[in-house]
């Protein structure tokens, strides 16, 4: 597939990207995330950067699980996808120090998914997670993931500073 046409195909996870973070409601955030994560793993897929992808795929499937379907075994999903991305990633990797970044970021979001009912821890290590997934970008030449990154790490901040800060009194006079 041409450079340009993947590259668009990240853009449109990251228009997606952006959006999701502005909803205050959890389940909402992680639904659109789930869906939008889909979009990344065939982005980086056809960037060839497979462990990109796999991680994406199994991060996506144990949001899904965690949140959706049996949350109160998310502890067991999330320990069973950081082995599976543990092993998937030795087992792909050439030696390229920038292909164990996506293990570091599953650590982030994976307590992100277990945190996902703490508001501030949640938000704090996805900030984490998504500065991890802009080197990622930069390393497999994902233009789109590194505005995205960037732009997402910019929304995650303003969504946390809308959402946490105290309500102005009105006063009636």
């Amino acid at each position: 597939m041409d450079f340009w046409m993947i590259q668009a195909i990240g853009f449109l996870a990251f228009a997606i990207s952006v959006i999701s973070y502005q909803f205050k409601n959890q389940k909402t955030m992680y639904g659109i995330r789930i869906f939008n994560d889909n979009i990344w793993a065939i982005h980086y897929y056809l960037l060839d950067a497979p462990i990109a992808a796999l991680t994406l795929f199994v991060s996506l499937v144990r949001a899904f699980l965690s949140i959706f379907i049996w949350p109160i075994y998310k502890a067991y999903f999330i320990l069973l996808s950081l082995v599976l991305i543990c092993g998937l990633t030795f087992y792909q990797a050439t030696g390229l120090w920038y292909e164990y970044l996506p293990l570091f970021s599953t650590i982030f979001y994976s307590l992100a998914v277990y945190y996902h009912d703490h508001y501030k821890l949640n938000r704090l290590l996805m900030f984490v997670g998504t500065a991890t997934w802009l080197v990622i970008g930069a390393c497999n030449q994902s233009y789109p993931d590194m505005i995205s990154s960037a732009v997402n790490m910019c929304s995650i901040a303003l969504a946390f500073y809308r959402h946490t800060k105290p309500p102005i009194p009105i006063f009636k006079g």
